[in-house]
């Protein structure tokens, strides 16, 4: 084996093993949710309405239910207006802004997902299945926002898709390049490489975005600080 190929063997290897083990990480993760769930008992529409004194949160509690157990893939039969989004049910919220615009599709609200700060902000209220009911009970209450067209396509199927695809990306372009290493064949290794590449391009892509927010954010910031003490002085 010549050095090059020990080095992307390698290299392949330590990535691969990372990706891995972060998939291995959140299937365990989401078991463990799933037993503790599982040993509540099961609460249907209606008994699970009971959680909430008030009728119109009861029916937004539910919906609210359906749409987080399909965003998060889990069974959501015993969960508690009290379990944490973020700590109990493992949601990343900050790493989640699919969660929002299913919300927003599913009750024709604005959540400020698109908006930086304001998503920080709703991030710091928003800590329990509880406090996600009156955020969004909250914003139904406020007359609607005019939308652009083609702003309700971000929730697209095809780009849920793209992220939900990242792991097998990586993993099926790992294993064919450590199978075209193996066998010495380079057209296989070029199209594990490519698969693999692939899978970090549609990572780095939601993460690019989030950055230029944030860079953009920062820098408003810092020019209004400068025009608050020019005009200061």
């Amino acid at each position: 084996m010549k050095t090059s190929e020990l080095i992307a063997f390698v290299a392949f290897g330590a990535v691969g093993a990372f990706v891995i083990t972060m998939t291995l990480r959140d299937w365990f993760r989401k078991r463990q949710i799933m037993q503790t769930l599982a040993g509540r008992g099961e609460n249907d529409d209606d008994q699970f309405r009971k959680f909430f004194s008030e009728s119109h949160r009861a029916d937004i509690a539910v919906r609210i239910r359906k749409v987080l157990s399909n965003n998060l893939k889990l069974p959501l039969h015993g969960l508690t207006p009290r379990d944490r989004l973020n700590d109990d049910l493992n949601a990343e919220l900050p790493a989640n802004p699919h969660l929002f615009w299913e919300l927003e599709a599913e009750f024709g609200i604005k959540t400020g997902v698109d908006d930086l700060d304001t998503f920080e902000k709703t991030l710091e209220r928003i800590v329990t299945f509880q406090d996600l009911v009156e955020f969004v009970a909250e914003r139904i209450s406020q007359p609607p926002a005019e939308t652009t067209e083609g702003e309700d396509e971000k929730a697209s199927c095809p780009y849920d898709f793209a992220i939900r695809s990242i792991p097998l990306l990586f993993i099926g372009g790992f294993v064919t390049a450590i199978v075209g290493i193996l066998i010495q064949k380079r057209s296989l290794m070029n199209l594990g490489g490519l698969i693999f590449l692939s899978g970090a391009a549609v990572w780095g892509w939601p993460m690019a975005e989030r950055c230029f927010e944030i860079f953009s954010s920062l820098h408003a910031a810092r020019l209004g600080r400068r025009l608050s003490r020019d005009r200061g002085h």
